[in-house]
């Protein structure tokens, strides 16, 4: 795969986040952060929102919120 710039590398952040490249753009992503700090900086950035969604995501809900639901429910 030809050398990626800055446009090809940010438009694939996503899907590198998300581990859905194939190791081919994966090595050329990782080539163009070798030597970009502007990219290697969005990269981290990106990946560190990404972290916090997930970790945000696995937040436990209050005690009796599903009952108070399922009760609003029935009530409908």
């Amino acid at each position: 795969m030809p050398e990626m710039d800055c446009q090809d590398v940010i438009k694939r952040m996503g899907s590198y986040l998300d581990r859905e490249l194939e190791e081919r753009e994966v090595a050329a992503v990782r080539a163009h952060l070798g030597h970009c700090a502007w990219c290697e900086g969005a990269f981290r950035w990106e990946g560190s929102i990404l972290r916090l969604v997930k970790e945000s995501a696995h937040a436990e809900a209050p005690k009796g919120l599903l009952g108070k639901l399922m009760q609003n429910c029935d009530q409908e």
